[in-house]
């Protein structure tokens, strides 16, 4: 019988404070430039953020220039959101940030999973909306994940890249002259200690793990990608465990001709594919397979590794929890059956509080989860 350990990258193995820098500066920079007095995301709205189901920066600071753009709105509706940063001066800055916070209480409850999060706070922002500023919205929205749609990613990517990276990268000219925000605040959650233990824990037969995440990861064949995963596994000692995570998605979203947003987190395909690789199934295959399970109801030997596996799920957002939980149903009326455990790490109380309501047993940090929970931890 197997035993297999899936993490969530980010809030789980480190504390990410990089990304949340980045997208923190993305809409000081973005506010300013737009007039705004003093528009700063405090740590406990990207906390909302995140308890609500939008997990990824580059959908968050979309939502927020959607915010921006409907109190300009109010008083000059003819103005388009901008497609370039012009710098104002602190005297030129008139107009009031708006309180993101009250937005995130206006979503619906996350366990309504017939829209994605994203899409649910989309229909938020474009309420009351004329036709033609809700199409502005939507295409705020629907780009936010290309750079050369959408000026929020732009400059999130930038920050979190370094401008030297991002230009290599992206092809693109940097807006500014920084260092990647990654590799200056990213702080590993996972100890040394802890890091080791694991890797002698999966020393001994029939137990493995995979990194589980939306981050950004290297291309598969000649996809592009940025390996942003890569750099958070090496930062804790976990650069040899295989990742699924936006890079891997992206490229089998592209080969099935099929949206994003469908097979990664919360979709079973994206916790199905990482279950496979970390029983060394080959990238493409476990994906091409997952895919092909959830959607096809094509049950082929691959899965019968997994039948009667103990799975851990460690997870500081509902997605992973909805995924994995989505992928153990799948499996079982395929005639696989699977042990889970749902393990929440938050420190949060509406962190805590959201992993809770899908049945996770949330622990203050990785570390204690792992010794609590994983025997010889």
């Amino acid at each position: 019988m197997k035993t297999i350990l899936l993490f969530d990258m980010d809030g789980v193995l480190l504390e990410p404070r990089g990304y949340h820098r980045a997208l923190q500066e993305t809409v000081q920079t973005m506010g300013e430039s737009l007039g705004f007095i003093n528009p700063q995301l405090s740590q406990q709205e990207i906390y909302a953020f995140e308890a609500a189901g939008i997990t990824s920066e580059w959908d968050s600071a979309a939502l927020i220039l959607g915010l921006m753009m409907k109190e300009i709105w109010q008083t000059q509706p003819e103005m388009n959101p901008p497609e370039t940063l012009t710098l104002l001066p602190a005297e030129s800055r008139t107009r009031q940030t708006p309180d993101w916070r009250a937005f995130l209480t206006r979503l619906d409850k996350w366990q309504d999973t017939q829209r994605t999060p994203r899409e649910r706070a989309a229909d938020v922002l474009k309420k009351d909306l004329p036709s033609d500023k809700q199409a502005m919205i939507e295409n705020l929205v629907a780009g936010a994940h290309e750079a050369r749609r959408s000026i929020t990613h732009r400059t999130f990517q930038e920050f979190v890249l370094g401008s030297e990276r991002f230009h290599q990268v992206y092809q693109l000219r940097p807006q500014f002259n920084c260092r990647s925000y990654l590799e200056q605040f990213d702080r590993p959650l996972l100890s040394s200690q802890s890091s080791q233990t694991l890797s002698d824990w999966l020393s001994i037969e029939g137990q493995s793990s995979a990194i589980l995440t939306n981050r950004p990861s290297r291309p598969l064949e000649d996809h592009f990608g940025t390996p942003e995963a890569e750099m958070g596994a090496a930062l804790v000692g976990l650069e040899d465990l295989p990742i699924i995570g936006h890079g891997e998605m992206d490229w089998l979203a592209e080969q099935c001709k099929q949206p994003l947003d469908d097979i990664r987190k919360p979709s079973p395909v994206h916790a199905l594919a990482a279950l496979l690789v970390s029983l060394g199934t080959p990238k493409l295959q476990a994906l091409l397979a997952s895919q092909k399970l959830v959607y096809k109801k094509h049950a082929g030997e691959i899965w019968q590794d997994l039948h009667q596996s103990t799975v851990y799920v460690f997870e500081d957002t509902p997605p992973g929890f909805q995924s994995a939980r989505s992928a153990q149903k799948i499996l079982s009326r395929a005639g696989f059956d699977l042990d889970l455990s749902l393990i929440g790490i938050a420190v949060d109380e509406e962190k805590g509080g959201a992993l809770r309501s899908w049945g996770g047993e949330v622990y203050p940090n990785i570390n204690l989860a792992l010794r609590e929970r994983i025997q010889s931890f």
